[in-house]
């Protein structure tokens, strides 16, 4: 169940960085718009990195050892 939520949450980060990079394309943004979306792109992408990290911390490191026979 919490690596469902965890999946959910990364999923929902990456979603917002692609909105934000998709605005940042555009050719009206004003120079303090592109600021903004640039700095609120950045903290997601920091939040995502957290986020990812913690993830990581919960998994055994190392080879998955898988216990019993083959076949």
């Amino acid at each position: 169940m919490v690596g469902s939520i965890q999946d959910y949450l990364v999923r929902g980060h990456q979603k917002v960085i692609g909105h934000y990079q998709f605005l940042l394309r555009s050719q009206t943004l004003s120079n303090a718009e592109r600021t903004l979306i640039e700095s609120r792109l950045a903290k997601e992408e920091e939040e995502l990195g957290a986020l990812i990290e913690n993830v990581w911390k919960g998994r055994p490191s190392g080879p998955v050892q898988f216990k019993g026979g083959v076949g």
